[in-house]
């Protein structure tokens, strides 16, 4: 099961085989803001998907204290990787790039390459976490979430 963040909700996704291909269907909805197993979600949901939501729950949370505390600029670097692959596979799908905005972004990536090479050459260790039932989407969502607040 997937739990996905759209439009201030929490989707959870359920994913089975018919007929050789994937198929999704979304089981239930609930406000996003909730940090518990509401019971009309675990009513449709098998126990193996409550605890998995549960799991997925606790992690969100833990995630979201950790964001709330850390630096803008630390955050915005590590929800970096995360947009540069939406912005890859949003380049891939275009047929043409206005030459304006592909100077902008070029300029944009030989100062930022310059700068990070720049650090590499200091000792910073860098502190990645990982978070098991959360989808990498998710967690660049409360990344993106956090910076909002944070701006």
């Amino acid at each position: 099961m997937n739990f996905i963040r759209t439009n201030h909700a929490v989707q959870c996704v359920r994913t089975r085989q018919v007929d050789g291909r994937e198929v999704s269907e979304v089981v239930v909805s609930f406000d996003e803001q909730l940090n518990t197993i509401a019971p009309h979600v675990s009513a449709l949901l098998s126990t193996e998907e409550v605890n998995q939501l549960g799991a997925w729950l606790e992690e969100r949370a833990r995630l979201q204290h950790e964001l709330k505390d850390k630096p803008l600029g630390i955050t915005v670097l590590e929800a970096l990787p995360g947009l540069l692959q939406e912005a890859t596979d949003a380049v891939r799908l275009l047929d043409t790039l206005d030459s304006s905005l592909h100077n902008q972004i070029e300029d944009s990536l030989r100062l930022f390459r310059s700068t990070l090479d720049d650090a590499l050459h200091t000792n910073h260790t860098n502190e990645q976490n990982e978070f098991d039932s959360m989808q990498d989407e998710e967690v660049l969502k409360e990344q993106l979430t956090s910076i909002k607040s944070k701006v």
